[in-house]
């Protein structure tokens, strides 16, 4: 919406967001491209910025509206107001470069969500399975099998397709 004018040299409202909050940058356009994992020495999966400046955008009028409820004296106000402020909060460290993302890479699989990583060497990962949700990595830590879940939503991906891409390196970095 915002981002045909950009083109004409008119930005939209929703444009002018999209600048603000640096999504511009990168319109994650990975979405919907074709993955040749073989050709790179690493693939990074960021979710798309685009839900989250909605989401920013959402949170910051419903702490709006909640202030003004509070100011008013009435309780409910308070709840939205300070719900909606922490949501706000989350929104725009999500909107952060590098504060989330699903790097695969020949060492091993780094996981990041709100500038917390986690890294798996793939010596250690059994196996990648998809789920419901997202995929399941199933690891050996000091002896001992762990799991861990990783949703494929914010990457827009189907969880069979993560998974199959996962396992893919995997098994490329077990042959090298």
């Amino acid at each position: 919406r915002g981002t045909e004018n950009f083109s004409t040299g008119r930005l939209s409202v929703s444009g002018v967001i999209l600048c603000f909050c640096g999504v511009v940058e990168r319109f994650e356009m990975s979405t919907k491209k074709t993955v040749f994992p073989f050709q790179q020495d690493q693939l990074i999966l960021r979710p798309p910025k685009l839900p989250l400046a909605r989401s920013l955008i959402l949170m910051l009028g419903l702490t709006v509206g909640g202030s003004w409820l509070a100011w008013q004296g009435k309780l409910v106000g308070w709840v939205v107001a300070v719900g909606c402020g922490l949501g706000s909060a989350l929104a725009i460290t999500q909107l952060f470069p590098n504060s989330t993302y699903v790097r695969l890479s020949h060492q091993g699989l780094v996981m990041c969500s709100l500038f917390r990583t986690r890294s798996l060497r793939w010596a250690d990962v059994e196996w990648c399975s998809a789920t419901q949700r997202g995929v399941r990595v199933r690891y050996l830590v000091e002896g001992r099998v762990r799991t861990v879940d990783i949703s494929s939503d914010p990457y827009r991906m189907e969880p069979r397709e993560m998974a199959k891409l996962a396992n893919t390196w995997r098994i490329r970095a077990a042959r090298a």
